[in-house]
């Protein structure tokens, strides 16, 4: 009978409990005290940011029209602002470094930042834009400023109908560094039109291997474009990037297909262990 009862007993505080409704206990909410002054850490651009990019440490990476800036990531102090254009202009010391032969365009050209990318080991930042071909510069750092920077383009090595320092289109980029059997590669997407693709143009999705002199890429490379035919008509935007150990993902919208005025959206999917767009 005990038994019985103590059982009847467990059974009505299970029902009890499954037909009770629980509520969220009142809490106040904690603003900001309206008397107090807060003095937040604040960096205004004097133009749109078109880039950004960070990792652990004390340095923050901000890129606008011919601006590229060093803040300092606890107080977003300017340490350093590195002029990236116009190219023709005496103040950027960047340009002087540009020995591009005949490849380099002659008008002169505001750099809009496509590209901004740290190196996934070492300390270095790629930065890529609209201007000189898309071409890229490395710039390494320490824990308070940009030390040097080196333009990536072997005059010798590209040519109006394979340039393999190309890398940015001004019409968009996106950029996933990944190291494979101690190469740096670089997973590339761009959106491009017959202008973009035309004299030292880039690609459409490309993986390029940076040389051990960290000087540029090999010519070697992989890549595929739209087809000539469509190029105009049928774009392609990269909006994202993203990779996992095995794989990099390129996030788009394009039109549904080659007659459609109707866009979604597709994941890409590349091998991070082959250099080769096998799959």
């Amino acid at each position: 009978m005990w038994r019985l009862s103590r059982l009847l007993l467990l059974l009505f505080l299970v029902r009890d409990c499954s037909t009770s409704t629980w509520q969220n206990p009142n809490r106040p909410f904690m603003s900001l005290d309206p008397n107090v002054h807060y003095n937040l850490s604040t960096f205004t651009a004097p133009d749109a940011i078109q880039n950004l990019a960070s990792k652990k440490g004390p340095l923050l990476f901000i890129a606008t029209t011919n601006h590229l800036y060093v803040l300092s990531a606890s107080d977003l102090h300017v340490l350093q602002d590195l002029i990236t254009g116009p190219t023709n202009s005496s103040e950027c010391d960047l340009c002087s470094k540009c020995d591009m032969g005949s490849a380099r365009p002659a008008q002169a050209e505001d750099t809009d930042s496509k590209v901004l990318v740290l190196d996934p080991v070492e300390d270095l930042l790629y930065s890529c834009g609209s201007s000189l071909r898309g071409v890229c510069f490395l710039h390494e750092f320490d824990n308070y400023e940009i030390l040097y920077s080196s333009f990536l383009f072997r005059a010798a090595s590209n040519s109006p109908s394979l340039c393999p320092d190309c890398i940015a289109s001004p019409l968009g980029t996106v950029v996933t560094p990944h190291v494979h059997l101690r190469s740096v590669l670089f997973y590339v997407a761009s959106t491009v039109d017959s202008n973009v693709a035309g004299s030292y143009g880039t690609t459409s999705v490309s993986i390029r291997r940076m040389l051990t002199s960290q000087d540029g890429f090999a010519a070697d490379f992989h890549s595929l474009t739209v087809l000539p035919l469509y190029m105009n008509t049928y774009p392609i935007h990269y909006v994202y990037t993203f990779s996992t150990d095995k794989y990099v993902f390129f996030l788009t919208v394009q039109p549904e297909s080659g007659h459609s005025k109707n866009y979604h959206s597709r994941l890409v999917r590349l091998s991070a262990t082959e250099q080769e767009m096998k799959r």
